[in-house]
């Protein structure tokens, strides 16, 4: 699977380099190149995504920082979360769930750091995934 610019010239690279995978009439190349732009392009969307959000939060973070009448955050959700995040919202002990998400999952983010929280939530409560 194509993960960005550099591996779809590697994919096209492979296939120009054998003189029968080339033929426009073959549909099994043709199929292959448009899966390797496609998922180029749903890769390429994705990133562009993460960065477009993540600017926003820097910028909320900068200001917040800046501005000593600041006190914290408050956690917002739509009428649908999922678990994880009404977890979060909606327990008493939401302001320590989230100091306990930062500690965990410190320099992680998305899977990775839903597995660091699963592994350190099923650790404390003596059942392992999978139980």
């Amino acid at each position: 699977m194509s993960q960005g610019p550099a591996k779809v010239r590697q994919r096209l690279d492979q296939v120009d380099d054998d003189p029968d995978r080339r033929r426009l009439d073959d549909g099994g190349f043709l199929q292959e190149s448009e899966d390797t732009v496609d998922t180029a392009g749903r890769a390429s969307a994705g990133a562009a995504d993460r960065e477009a959000l993540r600017a926003g939060r820097d910028l909320i973070d900068q200001a917040s920082k800046q501005d000593r009448r600041v006190l914290g955050w408050a956690r917002v959700t739509d009428g649908n979360p999922c678990a994880f995040c009404a977890m979060l919202f909606m327990t008493p002990q939401a302001p320590d769930y989230d100091r306990q998400w930062q500690a965990v999952t410190r320099g992680m983010t998305g899977a990775e750091a839903r597995r660091a929280w699963r592994r350190r939530t099923a650790a404390s409560s003596g059942h392992w995934p999978g139980t």
